[in-house]
């Protein structure tokens, strides 16, 4: 699996025109070729970046901080491909969701519960004094 760090769209469809003169909605008869930088997180070892090339639908298309499935070549990490597969796409979606539910159970707690887990963290010696105070600014947004 890896999660999405950035996307582009590379090169349009075919049968896409930007010519003015046709002035009928954008439809799209063709995917499109999408550039995205991905962090593959291999298990027992170091993640890596790569860059992956696809051809796309719009709706196919990852959105940032999104799982998606890669097949890679472990002795040479430029060779990195989206995994097509339903069993992998059916994977990483569900791995999206749970980062989803994670993210939103972190954003649920109350600011006092989570500067009271910093004050814990300091007074057990895990945090230095300098890093409580910048993680409880940034905790309460100043």
């Amino acid at each position: 699996m890896a999660t999405v760090l950035s996307t582009r769209r590379a090169m349009s469809g075919l049968y896409k025109s930007d010519d003015p003169f046709y002035q009928t909605p954008p439809t799209q008869a063709s995917p499109d070729l999408w550039a995205m930088t991905v962090r593959v997180q291999p298990d027992g070892a170091a993640a890596f970046d790569a860059e992956i090339e696809a051809w796309l639908w719009q709706r196919e298309r990852p959105w940032l901080n999104t799982v998606v499935p890669v097949l890679y070549d472990p002795s040479d990490h430029r060779k990195v491909v989206l995994d097509r597969s339903p069993e992998a796409q059916n994977a990483a979606q569900q791995a999206t969701f749970a980062m989803r539910d994670q993210w939103l159970a972190e954003q649920a707690r109350s600011p006092v519960d989570r500067l009271t887990e910093l004050m814990d963290l300091r007074d057990r010696g895990v945090l230095s004094a300098d890093e409580y105070e910048a993680q409880k600014r940034r905790l309460l947004g100043q």
